[in-house]
């Protein structure tokens, strides 16, 4: 008999329970394994399988909206209607599109015409804003039934504003018009949010950003993507589970506890509920602490991912050093901090010592400097000592002329009077 194969209605996991239960299947292939495996082949080589997975049709409002159809606007980050259009054409059976809005917004009638052409569709239409909507995206952003906006992105409404030239009944002409874009687009906001039409037109023409919050207050939108929830979900039948497939889910969840581990170091991350403390050292080695608490501990046991060694130590990322014995945290040494205020007086006392040691230096110099000048001067007196007392005899009359001039004893007599006594005095004393 031949294998079986999906149908065209027929959803992913129904296919999966006929195909596994199917007896022409069970005969080919006895293990459950094989089974599943053939089972999930037949269901991705099926040429309508992109009808069953493609009930809807993403379209992105990624750029600023203006009014060019050039093939290659898109690459300059330009949303232009023919762009949505090429978009929407990508599956023209979706049964919805959701339409992603990250956008400053741009020209009026452009974003009118896209707004008309997405609702013109027949389609549902969900809109996700994604970061900014503002200005004319807004009109965008409510061609959908379901208008949903992330918690962190941001709404901007505001009065059309540009710019024209001419004469002075050119730019009346142009004012009208601004006039008439404004009314339409508070027309139009009023129309979908149900929202006070006096409350709307304060606010755009105080160009008004607002939360997710405050935009789902006003009716702009009908629901607030919480982020921290945005999760994939791939829900597998128990009974269909596989060695293999369980294998991927552990490698899987590893991943995930590295990633969560690195984050949580990254960015000093609490966890009360932790069981196993994850760290990552200063070299990037994943540590597992087993403990409740948020950090490590004296006594904690430590292991590191399988095939790699356990080191006696290892250095954290601020400085701190954990020591290890027999895979058990022996030690947990503080980063050394240097005494700065301890270092700075060592400092000074240097610098006074060596201050000292150039002033001693300097008397020591100075010193011999005068040494040398009193050599100089001792010698010059015994040579004038000598002199004198070779070749100048003083008379007592000359003495005496000398001491009625002076009006004093004649000094240069006295001192020769007082060495002739020494040399006497010392004479007698041998």
């Amino acid at each position: 008999m031949p294998l079986p194969s999906p149908s065209k209605e027929e959803s992913h996991d129904d296919w999966m329970d006929r195909c596994m239960a199917n007896d022409t299947m069970n005969e080919e292939y006895s293990e459950n394994d094989q089974r599943y495996a053939v089972c999930q082949s037949i269901w991705d080589d099926d040429k309508d399988k992109d009808n069953k997975d493609m009930k809807t049709h993403d379209i992105y409002v990624y750029g600023d909206i203006w009014n060019d159809q050039s093939d290659y606007a898109s690459e300059w980050g330009v949303v232009s209607l023919s762009e949505i259009v090429k978009q929407m054409n990508g599956n023209k059976n979706a049964e919805e599109f959701i339409v992603h809005i990250h956008s400053r917004g741009g020209e009026v009638d452009e974003g009118f015409a896209i707004h008309d052409v997405l609702v013109a569709s027949g389609k549902k239409i969900t809109t996700i804003i994604e970061g900014m909507c503002f200005s004319i995206a807004t009109i965008i952003a409510l061609a959908g039934t379901d208008r949903k906006m992330t918690e962190n992105s941001n709404f901007m409404i505001h009065n059309p504003t540009g710019g024209g030239f001419g004469d002075a009944e050119d730019m009346q002409k142009y004012a009208d018009k601004m006039k008439g874009y404004q009314d339409k687009i508070i027309d139009f906001y009023v129309d979908k949010t149900g929202a006070d039409r006096d409350k709307i037109a304060k606010l755009t023409e105080e160009e008004t950003e607002m939360s997710a919050d405050e935009a789902k207050e006003l009716g702009f939108i009908t629901e607030i993507i919480e982020t921290i929830k945005a999760v994939a979900y791939y829900n597998i039948n128990p009974k269909y589970k596989t060695k293999a497939m369980e294998n991927e889910l552990k490698d899987l969840k590893k991943e995930v506890t590295g990633l969560k581990a690195f984050f949580t170091t990254l960015f000093n991350i609490k966890d009360n509920g932790a069981k196993n403390l994850k760290l990552l050292t200063a070299d990037g080695t994943e540590l597992t602490i087993d403990t409740e608490d948020t950090k490590p501990a004296v006594g904690d046991k430590v292991s590191v991912s399988e095939g790699k060694k356990l080191e006696n130590n290892y250095v954290m990322p601020d400085g701190e050093t954990i020591n290890i014995k027999d895979s058990i945290i022996e030690s947990i040494v503080p980063k050394k901090v240097e005494d700065k205020s301890e270092s700075e007086e060592i400092k000074t006392l240097k610098q006074k010592v060596a201050d000292q040691e150039k002033e001693i230096n300097d008397l020591k110099t100075t010193n011999e400097s005068y040494k040398t000048d009193i050599a100089a001067i001792k010698k010059d007196m015994d040579f004038v000592v000598e002199n004198v007392k070779s070749t100048f005899v003083i008379d007592d009359k000359t003495r005496i002329a000398l001491k009625g001039t002076r009006g004093e004893e004649d000094p240069v007599a006295e001192a020769i009077a007082r060495r002739k006594e020494r040399k006497e005095l010392a004479s007698k004393n041998k």
